[in-house]
């Protein structure tokens, strides 16, 4: 037979076609393979933690995979215990946030597992935690932070519908207008720091305050070029209906004619649909809401007044409608308030006597008169939002399970009467450990962040400074306590590596001698200061310090000073200028319940009034912002001016950094990926240069080779205990080093065991805590995951069995009964039941006939013929 009959014979043949057909599948299958060998040579693995990266450690290789990440989906990276977030610019918008959990970019998942993180260690260590979100404007900080809160809440807070989570969300949409503004690189860029602290008790929240901060007070009535002012003046104007605005005599008017706002592109829809949202709000807090309208117009209106001076004995006014139009929106006399604003009241030696004032002097009363009604309306804010909480349990007891919210007394009053006492967990007086189990607080830190503008002014260097103290509370935790530490232990082979410590920097500013700040207090009261004695002063004592600068010859009347995230060149004569930012009694006196009907504004200078006798101005000065507080001190205590703007912003500043000191931190650093605001945008150079400040890579460095966790030895064994039989671990302390020995010897069994993924794991022990490398550290917290499902499946197992046992007699006892009841119906003898049951007549009494059938018959006839029937 030929090859070629051979071949025709074969192509007939079934079996060979079988054959042929799945040679063929086999080769397809191959084609798979291969090809997904080759895509997964191109695209490999997403690393989820940069410590494990495999890549050289470089700027680059960083920047490669939080790309990849980016591309993938995933905007939240971990490098170990630490979390590097790009914020996606997708998801729920700001403002919802705490209404709807985040789904885009994996960011709910990891925001869970963060806020899951945090009250584990909370119950576990019995001790308080702080979560501290860093970054640039438009990172997406104040985002995080929410969609943290919201998800501590739904573990720990009886979930998002309880009446207190409603409350919080309320202020914080009412907190948001009057806190955020349009910055250059951030549409909704917060202005003002935020301290959350949520306070727990028997492991569940009770109650939540917010702590505020003011860091760009002079945004009210100087917003910059690039920017706007705050989002609510924008949203009173498209929200107010034309009834409102005619009654608030703001009727024809627009941001193009209030001196106080820039005329930018707005969403003038968006703007009214939060000024309706915003209103709703202030109504589920408590709080009138044509008490705060009225002092935000009067603020507009403010802007639009001008004292001129023309020569003659009094100041001319430009814009005497708003002057009348501010006047009775305040309930206060026209003359009354034209004279608070023009004259000054002096004490000498006793003596009082009054002067006139020139027009810069009045129209920067104005502005300060501008600057204390919006600070002040809003701290009261802040007071009624931290004045609800739920009730609490009793030592030892269980949080009630209702979700009624306990509210003191002053909620359900007037505003203008609203003075709840502060809480003994306040950020004064907060404490790490606690007499009983599962009390304590979990803090959210969201500051704003490091600036730098062409005039750089008191709020850039009250924000700066704080981005230096957070910055230095970073490096302070991650690196100088787990180097120095080990060293100190004389652990070996400990990680050799650089960081920039902004210590020194820190030191330039807040030395209690001769810092900067130290200086600027001296000069601000000073009777013959001058920017000139100030920068004098500044140039002797820092000349030679390498974090002090003198800015070039066109920038005059300044100084430079080098921070963490660049160099920045202050205005000498604005640091001054808004350090005694001060009111003087002529303006106070006004809002006096004798001369002003309107009582919310007595309210707000209520402290400051208590001072004056009568009413009448003695000469004294008070703080725009008051940092008074009543439950602190007695009735008697106010008397004026006694620090500066600065000194109570540091002092505030030092009381919350003790009380992060006092917890156990945890940080998430924040990335902004563009300037654009756009989901889609990656801009390697912007990324690149906010890791260096953020000191991203020197991180990974230590995550990656170093010895980043440290516990003591009593703590290693009371939580990695379980991996040694009790047997051989002796409870007394002298023997707690051998223990920690005997346990990682058990450790390193149970790795070889274990069926999770091997990993190179290094530690060492020094002479009071045992060192451990981050891959160590994720492999025991694995292995004890591990260990508690099975024994939490062991406890299952056993009590379902003895509930079994317990209920065995009872069924043993019923299926007896039901077996005797099948045998009863089946030896039953079968009853064929009847179709229709035939009714016998019952039988007529004894001495009666029965009936006759044809008088029944005639009885029907008779009764068809009266009722028409046949």
């Amino acid at each position: 037979m030929s090859s070629s009959e051979l071949s025709d014979s074969c192509t007939s043949c079934p079996s060979c076609q079988i054959n042929r057909t799945e040679n063929k599948k086999m080769e397809r299958k191959r084609g798979r393979k291969d090809s997904r060998k080759r895509q997964s040579q191109k695209q490999p693995p997403l690393v989820n933690d940069l410590s494990h990266m495999t890549l050289p450690l470089t700027e680059d290789a960083v920047l490669n995979i939080l790309h990849e990440r980016w591309i993938g989906g995933s905007c939240m990276t971990k490098i170990g215990s630490i979390t590097l977030s790009l914020n996606p610019y997708s998801g729920p918008a700001l403002h919802e946030v705490l209404q709807e959990k985040p789904t885009s970019c994996t960011v709910g998942s990891m925001v869970d597992s963060i806020a899951e993180k945090v009250l584990n260690q909370f119950v576990e260590t019995n001790t308080s935690q702080s979560i501290i979100f860093s970054g640039d404007s438009g990172s997406g900080k104040t985002h995080t932070a929410l969609a943290t809160l919201r998800q501590l809440f739904r573990l720990a807070g009886g979930g998002t519908e309880t009446d207190s989570f409603k409350h919080l969300t309320a202020g914080f949409t009412v907190l948001r207008s009057l806190s955020t503004a349009k910055t250059k690189h951030n549409s909704n860029s917060s202005r003002m720091g935020h301290y959350i602290e949520v306070l727990l008790s028997d492991c569940a929240i009770y109650r939540t305050k917010i702590h505020c901060y003011w860091t760009d007070q002079s945004r009210i009535v100087q917003p910059p070029v690039t920017g706007d002012n705050y989002h609510i003046f924008y949203q009173m104007l498209a929200g107010l209906t034309n009834e409102e605005k005619v009654k608030l005599h703001l009727q024809g008017y627009s941001a193009l004619d209030v001196n106080y706002l820039n005329d930018l592109p707005r969403d003038e829809t968006s703007d009214a649909e939060n000024f309706a949202n915003w209103r709703t709000s202030l109504a589920v807090l408590g709080i009138p809401f044509f008490d705060v309208i009225r002092i935000l117009t009067t603020i507009l209106l403010l802007g639009n007044i001008e004292f001129i001076d023309d020569g003659g004995f009094e100041l001319d006014i430009k814009g005497n409608t708003e002057i009348k139009a501010v006047a009775a929106l305040l309930g206060v006399s026209g003359v009354v308030l034209y004279r608070g604003f023009t004259t000054r009241t002096h004490n000498l030696k006793g003596q009082v006597f009054r002067s006139l004032c020139d027009a810069d002097t009045a129209n920067e009363t104005r502005n300060r008169l501008s600057k204390a009604l919006y600070c002040r309306t809003v701290s009261a804010i802040v007071r009624r939002i931290n004045s609800v909480r739920r009730p609490a349990s009793q030592s030892g007891g269980s949080t009630s399970s209702s979700d009624e919210v306990q509210s003191m007394d002053s909620v359900f009053k007037p505003l203008r009467q609203s003075s709840p006492a502060t809480s003994k967990s306040s950020v004064s007086h907060s404490n790490s450990s606690h007499g009983f189990p599962g009390e304590g607080f979990i803090g959210l830190v969201d500051m704003p962040c490091f600036h730098n503008l062409k005039c750089n002014q008191l709020d850039q260097l009250c924000m700066n400074l704080c981005s230096e103290r957070l910055q230095q509370f970073y490096i302070q935790n991650v690196f100088t306590d787990s180097i120095e530490v080990a060293r100190a232990e004389g652990v070996e082979n400990v990680l050799e590596m650089e960081y920039i410590d902004n210590k020194p920097c820190i030191d330039l500013l807040t030395a209690p001698k001769n810092g900067i700040l130290a200086i600027l207090d001296k000069e601000t009261f000073y009777p013959k200061c001058s920017c000139e004695n100030f920068l004098e002063s500044l140039q002797d004592c820092h000349n030679n310090n390498n974090r002090y600068f003198t800015p070039a010859v066109d920038c005059e009347n300044s100084f430079g000073v080098k921070h963490f995230a660049g160099n920045v060149v202050y205005d000498a004569n604005a640091l001054l200028e808004g350090n005694r930012d001060v009111l003087s009694d002529d303006i106070v006196s006004v809002f006096h319940k004798k001369s002003c009907n309107f009582g919310f504004a007595t309210h707000l200078f209520s402290h400051e009034l208590k001072a004056l006798e009568g009413g009448s101005p003695t000469g004294t000065i008070f703080k725009v912002f008051s940092s008074f507080h009543p439950e602190n001190h007695s009735s008697k205590s106010y008397e004026g001016v006694k620090s500066t703007h600065m000194q109570d912003f540091q002092m505030r500043l030092d009381s919350l950094m003790k009380t992060l000191r006092q917890s156990s931190p945890h940080f998430i650093r924040c990335v902004r990926p563009n300037n654009s605001e756009d989901c889609n945008t990656f801009e390697p150079d912007i990324i690149k240069e906010q890791l260096r400040s953020l000191q991203v890579l020197e991180t990974t460095h230590l995550f990656a080779g170093g010895y980043p966790n440290r516990q003591t030895f009593a703590d290693f064994n009371k939580k990695y205990g379980f991996f040694a039989p009790r047997r051989i671990l002796n409870k007394t302390k002298d023997k707690a080093l051998q223990n920690c020995k005997t346990i990682l010897d058990c450790f390193l069994q149970t790795m070889e065991m274990s069926s999770l993924p091997y990993s190179s794991t290094t530690w060492a022990i020094g002479t009071k805590h045992v060192f451990l490398s981050e891959e160590a550290v994720q492999y025991l917290e694995l292995c004890q995951i591990e260990r508690r499902h099975q024994a939490a499946i062991t406890i299952q197992s056993r009590v379902r069995g003895w509930h079994c046992r317990r209920r065995w007699p009872l069924l043993k006892r019923q299926l007896k009964l039901h077996q005797i009841m099948v045998k009863i119906k089946r030896d039953a003898p079968p009853c064929r039941p009847k179709l229709f049951d035939v009714i016998e007549p019952p039988p007529p009494p004894p001495g009666r006939p029965p009936p006759d059938p044809d008088d029944q018959q005639h009885i029907m006839q008779q009764t068809r013929q009266i009722y028409g029937a046949r």
